[in-house]
């Protein structure tokens, strides 16, 4: 089932990021402790890496769409799901002293769609493939972030609410008996919630592992049912900052 794919897909980026992240943290914090031991009981000016100050941020990504749900269905004999894809985005953000920012956010992927048929009662599901869908999506959200450990801290994990819209193309296939399934060109409101942490590496480089959920209502026909989908997107970030 492309439910189990996308957990495997899913625990293996997030093992990688994870791995990623305790190498950079140990890169940048084991020479901050060399130092602190070198410089014993003396008291050493403020030291601003982590610094919280104000201004803007530019990250890109590269992540993975995971979808959390079953797009739609009609009762036992027919439903339908995204399988996990590779996606790309692009924010931008501007932080308030404070610890609180707002930002855009912006990003597309391509998943493939997937229904699953049953033609006579208790028979397997015969699995077919629609192809990709263009999927595209652009949120706007307010932010959080804690002041951890003042200006000298390096790892800062904040946390993120807002709303924007996704737009899905076209896509359509054949069934074999004549039929022509279609999903069509739609775009929809979604709400988005998410949190995440910035690695910091220097003054204006960053890393960052950001989850956001894109919530939204699939409501395509012939199905009979829509459901509330939850788009799960897993990133891992480069950015710059302004302050």
């Amino acid at each position: 089932m492309n439910t189990d794919r996308s957990i495997v897909h899913l625990r293996r980026f997030l093992a990688a990021a994870l791995f990623g992240f305790g190498i950079c943290v140990f890169q940048v914090a084991t020479p901050r402790v060399a130092l602190a031991q070198e410089s014993g009981t003396r008291e050493e000016p403020a030291d601003d890496l982590g610094q919280q100050g104000a201004g803007f941020e530019i990250t890109g990504y590269l992540g993975v769409l995971t979808p959390l749900s079953t797009l739609a269905n009609q009762g036992d004999t027919l439903k339908a799901e995204f399988t996990t894809a590779v996606s790309y985005a692009l924010g931008l953000d501007y932080w308030f002293s404070g610890g609180f920012g707002i930002g855009a956010f912006g990003g597309y992927t391509q998943p493939e769609m997937t229904i699953f048929l049953v033609e006579e009662a208790g028979s397997f599901p015969r699995e077919l493939n629609l192809g990709n869908v263009d999927y595209w999506y652009g949120v706007l959200t307010a932010m959080y972030r804690p002041e951890l450990g003042g200006n000298k801290a390096i790892l800062r994990p904040y946390f993120l609410l807002g709303g924007g819209i996704k737009s899905l193309g076209s896509s359509a296939i054949d069934l074999g008996d004549g039929e022509t399934f279609s999903v069509e060109s739609s775009t929809k409101p979604v709400l988005a919630v998410g949190a995440g942490a910035h690695l910091i590496l220097s003054k204006s480089w960053f890393l960052r592992l950001d989850v956001r959920d894109l919530i939204s209502q699939f409501d395509p026909e012939p199905f009979e049912d829509a459901k509330l989908q939850n788009d799960l997107f897993t990133s891992v970030g480069f950015g710059y900052a302004i302050h």
